[in-house]
């Protein structure tokens, strides 16, 4: 026999009070290490059009004769240690060719980023990403992504995207 709806509703709703005061932690979802990684259970993904314009280079970053290559926003690996690791492979295929995580980028900014998160980014990646206007896009996105897929971020990741946030207009 189910709860009648009102019963649901109102524990939903108190069970959401206690989380937002702080008078209850949910379980930590689980995060998987980057040792048991296979790409091979994350699908395919749709390759991007060669012609197109890169997401995060502009003419400033002095990029000569870009490859276009796909992005994913939130790596894989990344996806899969902060909770994707339990996901059915239905949902990793999903994630992987999700649009809203998907970015043409240069050769050169995809592999300097690799799987890193926002507060990891080095060589390339951390001068295309260098602008205020470019870091408050690239971390809008991740949050966007991060949070529709309910992955987890740790401190360093938090405070960097909270920080490139602020610098939204």
């Amino acid at each position: 026999m189910k709860p009648p709806l009102l019963a649901v509703s109102l524990a939903a709703g108190i069970l959401a009070m206690l989380v937002s005061v702080g008078a209850y932690h949910p379980p930590a979802p689980t995060v998987c290490s980057a040792d048991t990684y296979d790409r091979s259970e994350w699908g395919d993904y749709p390759k991007a059009d060669p012609r197109a314009a890169p997401r995060w280079t502009q003419p400033a970053d002095n990029v000569l004769s870009p490859t276009i290559t796909q992005d994913h926003h939130v790596a894989l690996k990344d996806a899969h240690t902060a909770g994707g690791c339990n996901w059915p492979e239905t949902k990793k295929d999903q994630f992987s060719s999700d649009p809203a995580n998907l970015n043409p980028t240069t050769k050169s900014f995809n592999s300097s980023k690799g799987s890193r998160t926002p507060d990891q980014l080095i060589g390339t990646a951390a001068g295309i990403i260098d602008t205020p206007a470019e870091q408050c896009a690239y971390a809008d996105q991740h949050r966007a992504v991060k949070g529709k897929y309910a992955l987890t971020m740790t401190t360093s990741e938090r405070r960097t995207v909270r920080e490139w946030l602020a610098l939204c207009q």
